[in-house]
């Protein structure tokens, strides 16, 4: 148990592998926000945990073949942290239940994908790769059509755009 009394807070945002923490009080507890990163980042199918107390906000990447939101929330409340959840039903936040229920199967159906392909290919293709290869790919077919045409610029953006996922996408998360 973290310090002497239960700590608080309310669920920000919720998809699958990603959850978002908002702590009440954080500011007076910044042990607290230490023992909630330290104890998530030892436990396996948790990939990354970041806490800032001056927020009082937590995120939390894990392993959804691992773990679901509900078994994350129950290793907080092992050690006291007792999560809220005041989000709409659909689980994103947004004020209308049928987008976020419409996002959440977007994303689900999105990571089946990329499961799927990864699996198939022996683990060396998955969404990552083929994405900014895709928008590449157009990039340079739409350069070779009309040239770089500095008005229009399509070709140009496309190029930009699988340079800039790619590296989105590689990029390891910052841990504090």
């Amino acid at each position: 148990m973290v310090g002497d009394m239960n700590a608080h807070g309310r669920i920000a945002s919720s998809t699958p592998g990603r959850l978002r923490l908002r702590m009440y009080h954080p500011k007076s507890q910044p042990e607290l926000m230490r023992r909630v990163k330290t104890y998530l980042n030892g436990r396996p199918g948790i990939q990354y945990v970041d806490a800032n107390h001056a927020t009082g906000s937590v995120t939390i990447r894990y392993d959804t073949a691992k773990h679901s939101h509900d078994s994350v929330l129950a290793m907080l409340h092992d050690i006291g942290v007792i999560m809220r959840n005041v989000m709409a039903s659909g689980g994103c936040g947004l004020p209308d239940t049928n987008q976020c229920s419409l996002a959440i199967q977007i994303t689900n159906v999105i990571s089946e994908i990329d499961r799927h392909i990864f699996q198939t290919t022996g683990g060396k293709i998955d969404l990552k790769i083929i994405i900014p290869l895709a928008l590449g790919a157009l990039g340079i077919r739409q350069i070779l059509r009309e040239g770089v045409r500095i008005s229009d610029v399509p070709g140009c953006i496309l190029l930009w755009y699988a340079v800039d996922v790619f590296y989105r996408l590689h990029q390891e998360p910052q841990k504090t």
